[in-house]
């Protein structure tokens, strides 16, 4: 029987701020775990660095920009 998405922060984390968390790439809700964060509908992979998320790391720079810059 599988577990479900572990909910794991980072030591001194409010367990609140988890929900003001979203997907950069596609703005979809994030599963925690011990080496970061996963989003739920694109799959992308956060990983702490450093004591923070690193949601830069992780572009994809072939993926359209939802919100193009004129």
């Amino acid at each position: 029987m599988s577990q479900g998405p572990s909910t794991s922060l980072p030591q001194g984390m409010p367990e609140s701020l988890r929900e003001l968390f979203i997907c950069p790439r596609c703005q979809g809700r994030l599963d925690w775990n011990p080496a970061g964060a996963r989003c739920q509908p694109c799959q992308a992979e956060y990983p702490w660095r450093e004591g923070m998320l690193d949601f830069v790391g992780n572009v994809d720079e072939t993926a359209a920009d939802p919100s193009p810059h004129a």
